[in-house]
């Protein structure tokens, strides 16, 4: 008897769950959010003062030579929203030793992306494209010396002095 029951209640269920009419229908929106990106660019010195460059006797940062870095920069933004164009520029004076008369050796700047030979920079300035979403990139920085900063430095004066700033700055174009 009870199975009787119970499968008559099945029965039941079955019919008038298969004949349900829909009686009214919503919907419901998601939203979502993905934060303003954050977006880094810092320059790193790696030439160290100790570690300063014999412009006379080192073959790298001859005017033919590879050039010797002397630091970096690197750029990391994360959630771009779109793509965006960037361009790095370096500004630069020859190196001297200061003095009331100061030499001045003239140099030019390499860059390295680390895909393929360093290049000289071109304009003073690098240009990339930052994709949409997560992004980085870096670049070493090489100087050396051009050919009349070669033929200055041969008749310089004997001194550890010899100083120059490279500013690197990031901008939008």
């Amino acid at each position: 008897m009870k199975k009787i029951l119970v499968l008559s209640v099945l029965l039941v269920l079955v019919v008038f769950g298969v004949s349900a009419a829909t009686v009214g229908t919503g919907s419901l929106n998601v939203f979502g959010l993905i934060g303003e990106g954050d977006l880094e660019f810092s320059v790193n010195q790696t030439l160290l003062v100790a570690d300063r460059i014999d412009l006379i006797n080192d073959a790298d940062v001859q005017s033919t030579g590879s050039g010797v870095e002397v630091g970096n920069w690197v750029f990391d933004a994360e959630n771009q929203a779109a793509a965006v164009d960037y361009t790095v520029t370096y500004t630069y004076d020859a190196l001297t030793q200061g003095g009331a008369s100061p030499d001045t050796i003239a140099y030019e700047l390499l860059i390295d992306d680390g895909t393929s030979a360093a290049t000289k920079v071109s304009g003073e300035t690098t240009t990339f494209t930052a994709t949409s979403g997560n992004y980085n990139t870096s670049r070493d920085v090489l100087v050396r010396l051009t050919a009349a900063g070669e033929t200055a430095a041969a008749s310089a004066a004997a001194s550890s002095n010899y100083n120059s700033t490279v500013t690197v700055e990031l901008s939008t174009l």
